[in-house]
């Protein structure tokens, strides 16, 4: 009897000590190309028109997979993007308007195998506010553009972005 509670014991912890987890994994890091520096515009929020013609563009991701499909958008494109080899890359752009100052940026592209989806999470390090006190006076329009290998013409991406201040006074 002693030897068949040891071997049930063993048994037991043999059984436990097994890694059945045969799923594939959540999230693939996926490579990126080319990371773009960051298009910035500063502009006075007294700017009614400039303020109308940026507002469409906040928060906006953008998927190009021609150069026909280069967006129309307030900062305008250098001539090299049109010269993308679009039959093996996509452009995906992020807009954002902001007021405070990037002083950093980390990209990163991964695929969501259980919601079937491309997702680009930028993770900008701020530091500080453009205005001073609490009236907004001025705010920045941002371009933030990557290439990655092509995608599928029924891919789904989406957005993320992410803040970090640099400035941030622990000992307060």
């Amino acid at each position: 009897m002693k030897y068949l509670s040891l071997i049930i014991i063993a048994f037991s912890i043999f059984i436990t000590a097994c890694n059945h987890n045969n799923q594939p994994p959540t999230t693939v890091n996926l490579p990126i190309n080319e990371q773009f520096l960051p298009m910035n515009v500063e502009f006075n929020m007294s700017d009614t028109e400039y303020k109308q013609q940026t507002r469409p563009w906040w928060d906006k991701g953008v998927v190009v997979n021609s150069s026909e499909e280069i967006p129309n958008d307030p900062f305008g494109f250098q001539e090299s993007y049109y010269k993308i080899n679009f039959k093996n890359n996509t452009l995906l752009l992020y807009y954002q308007i902001h007021d405070y100052n990037v002083v950093s940026i980390t990209n990163m592209f991964y695929r969501n195998t259980v919601e079937n989806t491309y997702n680009w999470s930028i993770n900008l390090g701020i530091s500080g506010d453009i205005n001073e006190g609490d009236k907004i006076e001025k705010a920045i329009i941002s371009r933030f553009a990557i290439l990655v290998p092509k995608l599928p013409t029924d891919a789904n991406v989406k957005f993320w972005h992410g803040l970090r201040d640099h400035n941030w006074n622990w000992d307060k």
